[in-house]
Order: structure tokens, then sequence, then C-alpha cells
């Protein structure tokens, strides 16, 4: 018979280190975040994030192989956590046309209020870069339309009714998350209007409502 082998607990020190990295990846992280938002990508050097950070540009090398992996590290980080943040607030509602409601209020209340920095990495910085960056890039927004499409036909299932054509759910997914995506680069990045931004998701919320009740065909039979 094989002998078992008993897993060895980490010692207080091995936990310590793990815990010093994690906290330095995640300061180095939320450096790059603030300088590319603020500074912009192209501007901002793996030696002014060190400095940030309180690290040296090799430490910065030790956790990411270049620039364009911290991007793109910033920007499925984002992506996730708009990602969760909406449908939280969708299921919270029970698959409802009020669930759609609040999940638009919570991407311009919660996401991009309270996280500009993620707003700009993804809505500005990371367009017209790399392949690799576009690859992910759009990956993230493929997802973030399936997520809204698959809501619609929840939305559709529960009220027992039926879209004009089986185009419907996804082109209203489309037309969604281009609209807000674009509500958010014109009034937070191009011009910051954020004073206002809560009246402007109002009337986009009412807008998508709107257009989600036109191509609601019928009741299904």
């Amino acid at each position: 018979m094989k002998k078992k082998i008993a897993k060895q607990t980490p010692s207080r020190s091995a936990l310590r280190r793990q815990r010093e990295k994690e906290q330095r990846y995640n300061t180095i992280l939320r450096s790059a975040e603030t300088l590319f938002a603020k500074k912009g990508y192209h501007q901002t050097s793996m030696e002014e994030i060190g400095d940030l950070a309180e690290v040296s540009a090799g430490t910065v090398y030790f956790y990411f192989k270049n620039k364009e992996d911290i991007l793109i590290t910033l920007l499925k980080e984002g992506g996730f956590h708009f990602r969760k943040m909406i449908g939280d607030a969708f299921r919270q509602a029970d698959a409802s046309v009020e669930g759609l409601k609040n999940a638009g209020v919570v991407f311009f209340r919660d996401f991009c209020v309270q996280h500009p920095e993620k707003v700009t990495i993804i809505f500005r910085e990371a367009v017209g870069m790399t392949e690799k960056v576009e690859s992910v890039r759009k990956d993230l927004f493929k997802r973030m339309t399936e997520d809204i499409k698959q809501a619609l036909l929840r939305i559709s299932e529960k009220l027992d009714t039926a879209y004009r054509s089986d185009l419907s759910a996804e082109l209203l997914a489309v037309c969604i998350a281009g609209l807000y995506g674009r509500i958010a680069t014109y009034y937070l990045i191009w011009d910051d209007r954020s004073k206002d931004l809560m009246n402007i998701a109002e009337e986009a919320v009412l807008f998508t409502i709107g257009g989600v009740e036109k191509l609601v065909a019928a009741k299904k039979y």
C-alpha cells in the first residue's frame, strides 16, 4: 500500500510572506489604475507605477511582464466587477422589468460614479490598443452583451411573452450595452457631468425599457 503523505501546514512566516506578496501585487495594480486613468496609458511608465506603489521598477516587472500585462489585468478585473454588480442587481429583482431598471441604475450609480478609474480603463484606455488588448476588450463586451440578452430572455419567459423575432433580444442587448457605454464615455470621460449622471441615467433606463416593450410582440400561446 502506498503511504499517504500528510499535507504540511504552511508556517506563519510563509503565510505572512504570501500576504505581503498579495498586498504588493494589489498596490501595484491600484497604482497603475490611478495613473492610467489620470495621465493615460501611454504617458505612464513602469518607473512611475513603481514610485506610486513605493516599490522599484524591478519589483513591478517581477509581478507583471510589461505595461500591457497590467492593462489587460485591469481590464479583466474591471469587467468582472462590472458584470457581477449588474448580474446581482438583476437577480435580486427576480428577473423582472424592474430588475432591468435596477441593473441600469446600478451601472451608473454604483459602477460609474463609484469606480471612475475602472470606467476610464474600459472605455478609454483600452480602446485602439494592441491586438491582444483588443481581444480581451472584445471578449468582455461580448460577455456583457450575452448577460443582457439572457436577462431579456428571462424577462420574456417570466412574463409569458415573446419577442417579435429571434434577433430581438440580441439586438436589444447590443443597443443597451452600446448606449450605456457611450453615455459613460460622453458624460464622465469626455465631459465631466457626474453631477447630472443620475438624471441622465433615469432617462437612459426609460429609453431602454421603452425599446424592450416595443419589441415584445404578444403573449405566448
